[in-house]
């Protein structure tokens, strides 16, 4: 998945394709998936899908879309929550596909991998000129999303803020900063075009053309 700080970039990028009725709901949906309680549920945040036979998976966007379709055109919540699962899609791909990156499943490896993250964060907020502006909604935790798992909101907006104010002087061993301009000119094209579509309700990207084959266990 990618990191928090991608996730609010984008967020921040696709809210300049097209008017939102609230831009702090959808840049807050567009983060939370990754704000579960406990690294359980992050399969189940990111409505991950398994086959019966376990061999392949897939992050189940049209189940996503099938539950909340309703609120995905009536609520920015909603809208940036899926086109959260919509970015890890294209990440996953990237890592794991593009640039054969295995480090899932090896403890030590998956810690390299997120310092590789903080050392970014410098990189990508100046980059993109972001700034943290997020507000947490009222009555936020009464919202139908939160029946998917237990979240912790304040908390992971609080590390998201610190990012902001992140500087790590190290070099990093998985993630490069060209690595992260060629994400973005290689996928955002596709991302935002998913976006427009799902405005209008027209959703074009089916979970099953982008599921990958599980190594054994």
């Amino acid at each position: 998945m990618a990191q928090r700080m991608i996730h609010y970039m984008i967020g921040e990028m696709l809210a300049q394709e097209t008017e939102l009725k609230d831009k702090n709901r959808f840049l807050i949906g567009s983060v939370i998936p990754d704000a579960y309680t406990d690294i359980r549920y992050r399969d189940v945040t990111h409505f991950r899908y398994f086959s019966e036979d376990r061999k392949y998976s897939c992050y189940d966007i049209d189940r996503f879309r099938d539950i909340y379709r309703k609120q995905i055109l009536q609520d920015d919540l909603y809208l940036g929550y899926y086109m959260h699962l919509v970015e890890d899609v294209f990440y996953r791909r990237f890592i794991r596909s593009d640039h054969k990156i295995t480090v899932f499943g090896y403890d030590d490896k998956v810690r390299i991998l997120h310092r590789d993250y903080h050392v970014l964060n410098r990189y990508i907020r100046e980059r993109w000129h972001l700034r943290y502006e997020l507000t947490i909604p009222e009555d936020l935790e009464n919202e139908d999303i939160f029946h998917i798992a237990e979240f912790e909101i304040p908390g992971f907006l609080k590390a998201l803020q610190d990012d902001f104010s992140e500087t790590v002087e190290e070099k990093t061993v998985y993630v490069t900063e060209e690595m992260i301009d060629e994400f973005m000119e290689r996928y955002y094209p596709v991302i935002a075009i998913e976006f427009s579509h799902a405005v209008t309700g027209d959703f074009q990207l089916r979970a099953a053309d982008y599921a990958w084959k599980r190594l054994p266990e």
